[in-house]
């Protein structure tokens, strides 16, 4: 389910890099941005802190919190501890 996070994020990506390109800006695989623009993941809080940083604020960190109502299905990063991480990790 897409949020807020990777709308934002596509729109972003569009009109400037490739997924393969920012992942390398931001510390973390291709295959980690290409979950996180398809709504599969949330980034952890240093994340979602490189992608503001990368996206010169255009993905504000407060993008990726959870919408009043939106299910935790304990695919992402934002109940879970440090291994969010590393698994998005390169």
């Amino acid at each position: 389910m897409k949020n807020r996070g990777s709308c934002l994020l596509g729109h972003f990506l569009a009109g400037c890099r490739s997924q393969a390109q920012f992942a390398r800006e931001i510390g973390v695989t291709a295959e980690a941005v290409n979950h996180l623009l398809h709504g599969r993941r949330r980034p952890s809080l240093d994340l979602a802190f490189r992608i503001a940083e990368a996206s010169a604020g255009q993905v504000p960190v407060s993008a990726w919190r959870k919408q009043h109502g939106e299910q935790n299905d304990g695919r992402d990063g934002t109940d879970q501890d440090s291994t969010e991480e590393t698994s998005l990790s390169s």
